[in-house]
């Protein structure tokens, strides 16, 4: 993946330097970025992330070799459809990035 910092710079750089403040062209770095993706995105998709993994726990405990093999069945589709669930919620995802400059904040939320 390309590094959008060469972007910003020469984003940046190309604009007359009296101008830019007044138009409120700036290049964000990724680590003020980071600074707000973190909290505002990463932190409740991790939250949510840990509560998946306790919800399934008893699941997969269910699903051991002595069970029938329906039993077994069950579990698995179960977990499957818990799976699909939180896969959707990462899809419904939406980052919008309101300066539309160098790609910076898009590409670091996608790293993250």
């Amino acid at each position: 993946m390309s590094e959008p910092s060469i972007f910003g710079t020469l984003f940046e750089r190309s604009l007359d330097h009296g101008k830019r403040p007044q138009r409120g062209a700036h290049y964000t770095g990724w680590h003020d970025i980071e600074r707000v993706v973190a909290p505002v995105v990463m932190a409740p998709l991790c939250r949510r992330s840990e509560v998946g993994k306790a919800e399934l726990a008893p699941m997969i405990a269910r699903r051991n070799p002595v069970t029938t093999p329906q039993t077994r069945r069950n579990c698995e589709v179960e977990i499957a459809g818990r799976l699909g669930a939180f896969i959707d919620e990462l899809t419904a995802v939406r980052i919008l990035d309101p300066a539309c400059g160098s790609g910076n904040l898009l590409v670091t939320f996608l790293r993250r």
